[in-house]
């Protein structure tokens, strides 16, 4: 029973031809009835035979292919589609070109790879052979946009190139690479004199000269292995490197080779392997015999690695279409499908050629599926010669078409889509998968594009099975509904969010930083009793396996199992590396001292800070807690930290400063540490942010004093300090600070933004006769009010029994995102510690437990929010203004809150047992931009 799967994916050629799903609206993988004749584009040079070996998308969204057409020898051939399949008439003769090179008629002319050139042109590579295509030689063409031959490229638009002292070179990998500086870098194999098969890099300048800057002359030949080596495809990285796919077994003959092992290869610019890749600058899998082979691969724009191709099926003499993820160096993930790959098994013989990501994270499939072959052709591709002109015999042996034919079935072509944790796309076709049968006749998809709209390309071949001539198809399907913003980015982690389990007991999220490289780090109190937790994540939301142990890192402040260590703030350091803030506290959970500790960039302890990483605040006035979610990096390097000190009956504004060594410096306060009472019973700091001339902004509450860690709030202030950390008597009302209580009822200052016109945003809570409400105010900078701002100065973001206010920031647009929850009523939630709140006092109240807590029904709820400047809620994001996503299960609660330079909201807090983080898309073209970036 064939499967029917559709795939977001632009499959181009003969395999995606004629599937018709007769369902009354479009489904993901149904054939796009607006392109070419209901779905499917055909493609005829001659009548001879054309096969379709290479494919481009341009910018504009048409799509560009070339083969190897009419019949043999065959010429070049290269067609382009505009963006409803039709032949685009502004190239070639009514879209199509075919060319041969010299002046011999019976040396074939095919095609085996193209790319872009700069101005909007292409270069498409293959061989030029003799009459029995044996001994071949690099065939390289120049074409303009138009479809002619560019004359600025060697003088008439095309080269050959060969290696002295070879066999014969041809050309393998069906994509060229395009540089930003405009040279080109071509792929090939090197027929050595002892019959040994090598990979080779060409590069040229854009006149079509070799590049002598790379490699030897202009060329890179490597010896992978001691076998036969063959390149399957090429990626440019973005700094400059070239990855390399292939794979490795015995020779048959040039074109055709019994695969064991596939392998990555890193190249650098100039031609060099890179041996900081992998080991020794290459990465191998796969044993001898065991039928492994490497086609095709996508690169995330994360550095994600991934790779389609063929392992040894479970029947003997079968193979099964196989996915890898291997990381940025070249380490395959283990956790990716089952144990480290991901197999497809349709009963059959499955070969996957090409992989292509999707804009949502997901990656698409192609390839063919029939009974089993004793040999594969490298690249799966059918390489014919011969003399007479036949088009069924493969290089070196029967074709897998042709194989298909002779036992009375049909070779089909298969089609996938996986998430990105390597499980098959059940909302997929049939499970994932779709078996694509065109006309019952033999075919195959061999080339998959995506567009940016989430259509999926294929292109493949048909082989009429009576007469054997190839023909070309070119079939477009539906992708799934595009994402909106406020939606979760498929793009990050599984589906839009992630969850990471730190310990076996409770793991809160307090604090994250978002860093200059896009990585994402959050921070908090994991374990029982606690100790300092912090993860990072890469742009993609998974574990960067580079930090820590798996991406993760604990840290105690001491050898004594029963003391308390919990991290409230985060920031980054210029040298990539992070300094981590917190409590380091007594067995109860009483007495402490504010903490930092100094981490570089792979998460090690860094000693060169305070001799081992770690250092301390301590006062003769008390103990001493940290309380904002934020620490301030100045541009000398030194570190501010936030906090409060306890005083008899009493608790005042802390603020430490420390040299980039992790000694306290001297020229701030009194030894490094400054404190202010403003005059009220308790001082509570929730945020701490700098401002210019080096001054720093505290904002929270004044309270009134319940114990150290908790305050019955009266109302909201925000401070400002000197330099020298003296409190800034110009501020306010000339005492330093500014406070309100619009109710009477009791505020707290939350979270603050300076304004792009040079004023102070901050985001509070006042409670209300029927609970609370989360508000916005604007002063100026010496901390006058403005009542222009909002109603009489005030903005009501959201209220309910128990809204509680986390953290704004910017959204590159001028608007603003925030993030509050929605807690069920006090009377509705258990007295535990499922019972938090957001705000810092909040989430101190009680002791921790002794174990896991148990979790209750009522499942608490998260707001991410968009103000416009003047604070009128964005009606245009959400719901008027307001998401509530939903994170594991209903159980992440999210405490943190910032906006990336794409626009994308990131947010992340916890489960009580897990980190959560998860990432919002935003409207502008970047943060509406899913495509994780394939380069080519």
């Amino acid at each position: 029973m064939k499967k029917l799967v559709t795939f977001l994916f632009i499959v181009v050629g003969a395999l995606a031809l004629a599937l018709v799903i007769g369902r009354a609206r479009a489904n993901p993988g149904d054939l796009d009835p607006t392109w070419g004749d209901g779905g499917v584009a055909r493609v005829a040079f001659t009548e001879n035979g054309d096969v379709m070996t290479a494919s481009h998308l341009d910018p504009d969204g048409k799509v560009v292919a070339s083969g190897w057409v009419n019949g043999y020898p065959g010429d070049f051939g290269v067609t382009r589609l505009r963006t409803d399949g039709s032949f685009d008439p502004t190239f070639g003769d009514a879209g199509k070109v075919m060319n041969r090179f010299g002046d011999d008629p019976d040396r074939p002319n095919s095609s085996w790879s193209i790319g872009p050139r700069p101005g909007g042109g292409y270069l498409v590579a293959g061989e030029r052979c003799d009459a029995d295509y044996v001994v071949c030689e690099w065939l390289t063409a120049a074409y303009n946009p138009d479809g002619t031959l560019d004359e600025s490229f060697d003088g008439d638009g095309w080269t050959t190139t060969t290696v002295a002292g070879a066999q014969g070179v041809y050309a393998w990998p069906p994509t060229n690479l395009l540089q930003p500086d405009g040279k080109s870098i071509v792929g090939g194999i090197v027929w050595q004199m002892d019959g040994d098969i090598d990979i080779a890099l060409r590069r040229y300048n854009p006149d079509g000269s070799l590049d002598d800057t790379f490699g030897d002359g202009g060329l890179a030949v490597f010896d992978i292995d001691e076998q036969g080596d063959y390149i399957e495809y090429m990626a440019l990285l973005p700094d400059g490197k070239i990855l390399v796919l292939g794979g490795t077994g015995e020779v048959v003959d040039p074109f055709t080779y019994i695969g064991d092992h596939g392998f990555l290869v890193r190249v650098n610019g100039d031609g060099s392997m890179d041996n900081s890749f992998g080991a020794g600058g290459k990465v191998m899998w796969g044993e001898v015999g065991s039928g492994t082979g490497a086609e095709g691969m996508a690169v995330s724009s994360a550095g994600d690695i991934f790779v389609s191709g063929l392992t040894a099926g479970e029947t003997e003499g079968t193979t099964d279409c196989a996915v890898w993820r291997f990381d940025a160096g070249g380490a395959m993930d283990m956790t990716f499908g089952e144990g480290d790959l991901l197999t497809i098994d349709d009963g059959g013989d499955e070969h996957c050629y090409t992989a292509n990501l999707l804009p949502d994270g997901k990656l698409a499939l192609t390839g063919d599926i029939l009974p089993p072959a004793a040999e594969r052709s490298a690249g799966g591709r059918i390489r014919e010669r011969g003399g007479a002109g036949s088009r069924s015999a493969q290089v070196g042996g029967a074709s897998r078409m042709s194989a298909a034919s002779q036992v009375g079935t049909t070779a089909d072509a298969l089609v996938a889509r996986i998430n990105p944790n390597g499980t098959l796309d059940e909302t997929f076709g049939d499970g994932g998968l779709l078996i694509h049968d065109v006309e019952e006749q033999d075919n195959d998809g061999t080339i998959a594009l995506v567009q940016p709209n989430g259509m999926i390309l294929v292109i493949g071949r048909v082989i009429d099975l009576e007469t054997g001539i190839d023909d070309i198809a070119i079939s477009r399907f539906q992708g799934d509904a595009w994402p909106t913003v406020g939606q979760l980015d498929p793009t990050w982690g599984d589906g839009g969010s992630t969850i990471a389990d730190i310990t076996a007991d409770e793991d809160w999220g307090n604090a994250h930083v978002l860093m200059d490289d896009g990585r994402y780090i959050v921070a908090g109190w994991v374990g029982v009793p606690g100790d300092f937790g912090v993860v990072r994540y890469r742009s993609n939301g998974r574990l960067d396996t580079s930090f820590g142990e798996g991406g993760k890192v604990i840290t105690a402040f001491s050898d004594d199992p029963t003391l308390v260590d919990v991290a409230w703030a985060a920031v980054a350091r210029p040298d990539g590396g992070l300094y981590v803030a917190g409590d380091t506290c007594d067995a109860d959970y009483v007495i402490c001292e504010l903490g930092i500790a100094a981490y570089r960039a792979d998460g090690s302890l860094d000693t060169a800070f305070s001799g081992d990483g770690l250092a301390t605040v301590s006062t003769a006035l008390g103990p001493t807690y940290a309380w904002p979610g934020r620490a301030v990096v100045q541009p000398d390097g030194k570190l501010v930290v936030g906090g409060v000190v306890l005083l008899e009956n009493d608790v005042d504004l802390l603020l430490a400063r420390f040299l980039p060594n992790g000694t306290p410096d001297d020229t701030f306060g009194v030894d490094g540490v400054a404190t202010a009472d403003l005059g009220q019973t308790e001082n509570l700091m929730q945020d701490l942010m700098p401002l210019p001339g080096g001054k720093f902004l505290a904002v929270g509450a004044f309270g009134d004093y319940n114990d150290p860690l908790s305050a019955e709030q009266v109302a909201g202030f925000i401070a400002r300090f000197n330099a020298d950390g003296s409190l800034d008597m110009a501020f306010g009302g000339g005492d330093g600070y500014t406070s309100w209580n619009q109710t009477g009822l009791g505020a707290l200052g939350q979270h603050a933004l300076a304004t792009p016109d040079n004023k102070l945003l901050i985001m509070g809570r006042q409670a209300t006769a029927d609970g609370a409400d989360c508000t916005l105010q604007r002063f100026d900078m010496n901390g006058n009010h403005d009542t222009t701002f909002g109603d009489g100065g005030l903005v009501v973001l959201a209220g309910s029994a128990n809204v509680r206010c986390l953290e704004m920031d910017y959204d590159g647009a001028g608007r603003i995102m925030f993030g509050l929850q929605d807690l069920p009523p006090e009377e509705e939630r258990a007295d535990t510690a499922t019972a938090r709140a957001a705000e810092r006092l909040a989430r101190r109240v009680g002791a921790r437990t002794d174990g896991p807590a148990t979790q209750q029904e009522e499942v608490p709820g998260n707001i991410v929010g968009r103000v416009m400047a003047d604070g009128t809620l964005d009606a245009t994001f959400g719901d008027n203004g307001l998401v509530r996503p939903s994170l594991a299960d209903g159980w992440g609660l999210i405490f943190n809150l910032t906006v990336q330079p794409d626009g994308k909201t990131l947010v992340s807090g916890d489960t009580l047992f897990e980190f959560v983080t998860a990432r919002i898309l935003g409207d502008g073209p970047a943060a509406r931009t899913l495509m994780p970036v394939v380069r080519r």
